[in-house]
């Protein structure tokens, strides 16, 4: 028998979702896999969204992120409405990166091309 307290969500953890794009010197933002993203499009093509959803990745307070980190975060990168459109990326957060690295106030988020995405400071 099943009590009902056995039903009951166990809480997750505070976090962000976290989708990586690259910012060249020219041209649109991209994907890792060099496909093109416009972040103030209405729609994105559903196979783009596929392969941002792929990508993602999420960061959770205590685990990877630091509070102010996670607060950090949670401020400066908002998510576009063509992410909440897409139904996949509701609540995902594009971070753009500048020769593979974001710089933030008191730390960096930085891609290494076998580990991911790393937390530097």
């Amino acid at each position: 028998m099943i009590d009902e307290d056995d039903c009951v969500p166990a809480p997750y953890d505070p976090g962000i979702t976290l989708v990586p794009l690259w910012a060249a010197a020219e041209g649109p933002l991209t994907t890792r896999g060099g496909t093109s993203v416009d972040l103030s499009a209405d729609e994105l093509p559903t196979v783009t969204v596929a392969e941002l959803a792929d990508s993602a990745v999420t960061l959770t307070y205590p685990i990877d992120l630091e509070a102010h980190q996670l607060d950090a975060l949670l401020d400066r990168l908002t998510v576009p409405p063509a992410f909440d459109r897409s139904g996949w990326l509701v609540d995902h957060h594009p971070l753009v990166l500048h020769d593979g690295r974001r710089d933030f106030d008191e730390f960096s988020i930085v891609h290494h091309p076998q580990r991911g995405l790393e937390i530097h400071g």
